[in-house]
């Protein structure tokens, strides 16, 4: 079980995990720790260490190489594949050739020290990797943060386009029923003046019809333009 660094209460000490099956090395590592502030939890086994995984929260894992009933190489892949991808792995051993380096990179440690090891060395990169912890957990939570805006945006941006189709399918709707009866109220007027003999009732009817011709060509040219502007072309033609 391992939690989050950046989201532990501001005081709360790191509780590292020791996996160390020699008794000396390991109450070394133990009073090490605890002079720099740590929180250590001891463990002889590769199962005793997985069991403390299990039943508390652990920040950091400090493990030796050759243990009793597993390699710590297989110690620090069950960690991977069940427990924490990313919480800082740590191997110590006397096992000083490159391929065991290699072998214990590979199977996910983050760093691999040499016994026997310095205690400032040691202590400098657990401090190294805990901050690089810090700042992958802090920048996923931005990250997350980030991703939650843009959905926001990103839905109201649908929802501001939903509301614009609209709109302008309702436009449309409007001017092309506004065109259709202006059209048919200049049909009306037309008709009527047909019956009129030349006189002053005649001449005022005509103005009529002009002015609600000339608005009924508003309208049809704006619902032109909203459907295509290219097809003003066939009323200029």
């Amino acid at each position: 079980m391992a939690r989050n660094l950046s989201a532990r209460p501001h005081g709360d000490q790191v509780t590292v995990l020791v996996v160390e099956d020699d008794s000396d090395t390991r109450t070394f590592l133990d009073q090490l720790l605890r002079l720099e502030g740590y929180h250590p939890v001891l463990a002889t086994t590769g199962e005793d260490a997985i069991k403390l995984l299990g039943q508390q929260p652990v920040d950091f894992l400090l493990l030796d190489v050759m243990l009793p009933d597993m390699s710590g190489y297989d110690l620090c892949a069950h960690v991977r594949r069940n427990h924490d991808g990313s919480m800082p792995v740590v191997m110590l051993s006397a096992l000083t050739q490159p391929q065991d380096v290699a072998q214990g990179l590979e199977r996910g440690a983050d760093d691999y020290l040499k016994k026997p090891f310095v205690s400032e060395e040691l202590l400098v990169r657990i401090n190294h990797l805990l901050q690089r912890h810090r700042d992958a957990a802090k920048m996923a939570q931005e990250n997350a943060a980030l991703q939650e805006k843009l959905r926001h945006v990103a839905g109201q941006v649908q929802s501001l386009q939903q509301a614009s189709e609209t709109e302008s399918v309702l436009r449309r709707e409007f001017l092309h029923n506004v065109a259709t009866h202006m059209q048919a109220l200049c049909g009306i007027v037309d008709a009527e003046t047909r019956k009129l003999p030349p006189s002053p009732e005649r001449d005022t009817v005509q103005r009529i019809r002009s002015r609600v011709y000339g608005a009924a060509l508003v309208y049809q040219t704006s619902e032109m333009l909203a459907e295509d502007s290219v097809a003003i072309g066939s009323l200029i033609h």
